[in-house]
Order: structure tokens, then C-alpha cells, then sequence
């Protein structure tokens, strides 16, 4: 009769009482399967990454990379590196741009991997979290680029030292985690809440105490500190203007129960409405006959992404929260979840019934998901009305860029303005070399980039072609704040499909105000 557990947990040696049928040739195919999954999903997604436009965080960070920096008004600047190092090899495409992203999301697979066969002891639940973080919706956005790649690959770099430390390896570990999580925070701020996570961690499992009273975690934390430190010094030079704009940033005036919903909604559709069952099903385990807490590796799972956790619910009670912001939950999940596919061995019952059909519908309904998701952006000849066209962000800019120099040169204008940062960043990577392009809205974002946003005095009298974010009204009441001139030139179609475009209107502009001063003021590069 096969051996079975009656607790849920991991010991030093691995799990306990392991049956007797898993064979070491068993492991080996599993293992195979899933880097096979996951080279295959990567060789995907680089595919499909140079296929489609830029939408505008991307465009608005390829900016940063033209001009890398200790910091920027909304992030870290690791995401501007990973773009740096992308375009050098291979040029300002769209897959320069996301070469270095996609890559990162394919390491998360791996490091998954090595966190559960630290953890656990065995290669089966690594191979298990590994196929399951391929399938992860989370992971399918990874074909785009967003500061929560180079976090993620940090994030789970340091969770790898933590899971070392709690299966009882070398204290110099802590140095290792310091390290990974001071490159996470110089990826994105909520890299904070790892931070808090640890010690939560410590403090939860008794046995771990006693690291409060060696040097190893504060030499952790001083390294993560001095490598943080220029975003930092950056920061404090420059209004504290990241910090100010990532935890000061309601745009409900009162608290909003639709947006927590829609939080708590997006954990089922990152980790993957199978994937999250299998999650239940691995929290379920740790927290029988209370393992979670007794055991460090079942507590670093379980307690790592509680302070995120908490902070994004707190958050989107005032403003709506973005998917991949929950891109560390779903990496945990995705973990428990290979641990709810150990524990179903041998179980009876309607649940465990419930795990199993989910066990095997995990991968498949995941690269479907994944196969639609792609399909999705690159198909455009689907009549869809754009309230159901999510993906339109993808679509037309480089369309778009020719409209707006066909209209500046009908308008014999010198240089063109953007109405805010979005349109500025993809004006700027789509648009033939030609007129300068700058920005009139969203002045704040470009304080720190000098000549990028300034056009110099003698602009003042040029005509330059405004493009509108909007209506023509509404051009015209942004317009009349800021030039004393403002004609009319055509409309700049962006085609999204067959049946739609996304319209706006192109002014030419002359006779500036006083209100448009910044865009005039003298370039440093003046002779």
C-alpha cells in the first residue's frame, strides 16, 4: 500500500514520508517538462514581443533609457536599464525593448524552481512550481515590459537566499539576500514590502529568532540600504518626487469598495482561475495542524507577501490597482500551488477530486490562455466595437506618427507638442527622424531631463502643431492657457481595426504665453 503523510509540511530532508512510487526517473521527465515549457513559452513570447506596438508606459520607459539616470519621477531606474541593454543589441524595436523583460520572466521560472527545491527537498514540487509559474497569466504579461520584471527577478533572487537560510545553510546568505533585495527596490519601490516581510518572518517562526541577535540581517539590510542609496540620494534631490507619486496618489475623494473588488478579482485572474485552486489547496496544507507556522519553509510562503497584500487592498480603496502589481503574489502562488499538487497524493473526497481535475487542467488552460492573450494583440482584422477592444493600446502608432508628420508638414510647422507623457514617449520612439518633438502636458515628469523638454528661445517664434488628447474643444480650452495663436489643421487617425480609429485634432501654434515659458527657456547645450 502506498505510504502517505497525515501532516502537511517539509522537513531538512525533504518532504515527509515521500511515497514509495516516486521514482527518480519520474523526476527527471517532470524536470525535463517543465524547462521544455519554459524555454518553449519564452521562444513565444520572443516572437511574439517584436509583433506589436509599444503602449505607453513602455514607450514612456524606453524615454528614461535615452537618458539613464539614478531615478525618475515615477520608478527606479532598472527597468530604463534592462531596455538599455535590449536596444543596444538589437536597435530601437520593439524587440530591443522587451528583449531583456522577457528574458527576466523566464529566469522568475527557473528561481521558482530553486526556491521549492530548497524548500522542499524535492525536485517533483520544483518542477511542479516551475510549470505552474509558466501558466500563470502573470507570466504571459511578461512579454511586455514593466518595472515588476527586474523587481520580480530580484524579489525571487532574495527568497531563493531566504529559502537557503531556512533550510540551515551558511549565515552568508544574508548577504546574498541584502544584495538581490536592494537591486529589487532599485527596480520598483514595493520592494518595501519584502522588506517588511522578513522580519514578519522571523518574528512568526520561533525558531528563526535567533537572528535578531547575530550581525547577518542588519549586514543584509545595510548592503540593500547602500545599494539603494543613489535612488535614494536621487530622490531627495529631486523633491522626493517617486515616493511622492507611488504612496500619495488617490484619485477617488473617498474610499471605494468597486476597487478593492477589483483587486481581490485580479488574484484569481494573474495566478489563473485553476492555478489559484491549486494555491488554495498548498495554503490549505501549510496551515494544517499549524505547519505554517512551526515550519520556516512553509512560513517564508506563506508570510513573504502578506505586507504587499495588505498594502494593495489599503491602496485601491483609492484608486483602481494594476494587474501586474500583484506580480509577487502571483509568483507565491504559484509555489503553493505545486505544494497543493504534493498534497493531493493519496487524499480522498470531493476537494481533493476538485484539485485533481485542476492539477490536470492547469497547463493546458494556461498556454490557452496565454495562445489568446497573444492572439488577441496581434489580431486586428476582428470588427470588435472598441468598448470591448482591450487590447488597442497595441495598435496604430507607428500609423499615428505618420499622420502627425503629414500634418506638421501641412501646417509648416517646426516642431510638435504632445498633450501629455503618454503620447509624447510614443511620438518620440515612432516618428521618423525629423521635427523635435516635445511635451506641453505632464511638465512635471520631465523636470529631470533637461533638453528632452526644453525646445530653447528661439522657438518662441516658430509655429509648431500641437496634437490633442481629445476633443477639439477640448484642445482648444488647453490651447488658449498657453499660446495666443491656435488654428485648426486636420484631424490624426490612429487605426485600431477594420471598423475603428481613435481619433484626434492637430493645431498649429503660434505667439506663446507667459504659461509657456518652461518650453522656451534657455538649453544648456546654448552656445
Amino acid at each position: 500500500m502506498e505510504k502517505t503523510r497525515d501532516v502537511t509540511g517539509f522537513d531538512a530532508a525533504g518532504p515527509q514520508a515521500v511515497p514509495a512510487d516516486r521514482t527518480l526517473a519520474g523526476e527527471d521527465r517532470l524536470v525535463r517538462f517543465a524547462i521544455s515549457l519554459t524555454l518553449g513559452l519564452t521562444a513565444l513570447r520572443l516572437a511574439v514581443s517584436g509583433s506589436f506596438d509599444l503602449f505607453f508606459d513602455e514607450a514612456y520607459y524606453w524615454v528614461w533609457s535615452q537618458q539613464l539616470a539614478p531615478g525618475y519621477y515615477d520608478h527606479p531606474p532598472m527597468v530604463a536599464f534592462f531596455i538599455r541593454a535590449g536596444t543596444l543589441l538589437f536597435g530601437d524595436t520593439e524587440f530591443g525593448v522587451r528583449f531583456f523583460g522577457i528574458l527576466s520572466g523566464a529566469a522568475d521560472a527557473f528561481l521558482v524552481f530553486a526556491i521549492m527545491r530548497t524548500l522542499s527537498g524535492s525536485r517533483r514540487i520544483g518542477a511542479w512550481a516551475m510549470i505552474l509559474m509558466d501558466v500563470t497569466t502573470i507570466s504571459a504579461f511578461s512579454v511586455m515590459i514593466v518595472p515588476d520584471q527586474p523587481m520580480m527577478l530580484f524579489w525571487l533572487a532574495a527568497l531563493l537566499g531566504l529559502a537557503k537560510i531556512a533550510r540551515g545553510g551558511p549565515a552568508s546568505w544574508w548577504l546574498f539576500v541584502g544584495l538581490m533585495g536592494g537591486l529589487a527596490a532599485v527596480s520598483k519601490l514595493t520592494t518595501l514590502f519584502l522588506a517588511l516581510a522578513v522580519p514578519l518572518w522571523l518574528v512568526a517562526v520561533p525558531s528563526l529568532r535567533h537572528w535578531f541577535r547575530r550581525p547577518w540581517v542588519y549586514a543584509a539590510a545595510a548592503i540593500a540600504f547602500l545599494t539603494f542609496l543613489p535612488v535614494l540620494l536621487w530622490n531627495m534631490q529631486n523633491d522626493w518626487a517617486a515616493f511622492s507619486l507611488q504612496y500619495n496618489r488617490p484619485q477617488f475623494p473617498e474610499p471605494s469598495l468597486g476597487s478593492f473588488l477589483q483587486y481581490l478579482s485580479l488574484w484569481p485572474l494573474m495566478i489563473g482561475p485553476v492555478v489559484i485552486v491549486l494555491a488554495a489547496a498548498g495554503l490549505r496544507a501549510a496551515f494544517r495542524c499549524g505547519a505554517a507556522r512551526r515550519d520556516p519553509a512553509m512560513a517564508l510562503l506563506v508570510f513573504s507577501p502578506v505586507p504587499l497584500a495588505i498594502y494593495l487592498g489599503w491602496h485601491s480603496l483609492g484608486e483602481w490597482i494594476g494587474a501586474h502589481w500583484v506580480a509577487p503574489i502571483a509568483a507565491i502562488g504559484a509555489m503553493l500551488a505545486a505544494i497543493g499538487v504534493d498534497d493531493l497524493r493519496g487524499r480522498t473526497g470531493l476537494w481533493a477530486r476538485i484539485v485533481a481535475v485542476c492539477r490536470r487542467a492547469a497547463v493546458p488552460v494556461g498556454i490557452f490562455v496565454t495562445v489568446v492573450f497573444y492572439a488577441l494583440i496581434l489580431e486586428r482584422s476582428l470588427p470588435l466595437p472598441r468598448a470591448y477592444d482591450v487590447m488597442e493600446r497595441f495598435r496604430g502608432w507607428e500609423e499615428f506618427a505618420a499622420e502627425v508628420e503629414a500634418a506638421r508638414v501641412e501646417a509648416d510647422a517646426e516642431y510638435i507638442l504632445a498633450a501629455d507623457y503618454s503620447q509624447y514617449a510614443l511620438l518620440r520612439f515612432y516618428s521618423a527622424p525629423g521635427a523635435p518633438i516635445f511635451p506641453l502636458g505632464d511638465r512635471d515628469r520631465w523636470d529631470h531631463f533637461g533638453d528632452l523638454a526644453v525646445i530653447g528661445p528661439d522657438g518662441a517664434s516658430m509655429r509648431g502643431l500641437y496634437i490633442g488628447k481629445w476633443s477639439q474643444d477640448e484642445a482648444r480650452q488647453v490651447l488658449s492657457g498657453y499660446f495666443g495663436s491656435y488654428d485648426l489643421v486636420r484631424a490624426v487617425d490612429r487605426p485600431l481595426r477594420p471598423n475603428a480609429i481613435d481619433r484626434k485634432w492637430s493645431f498649429a501654434v503660434e505667439d506663446p504665453l507667459p504659461a509657456a515659458a518652461p518650453l522656451f527657456q534657455p538649453r544648456s547645450d546654448a552656445p
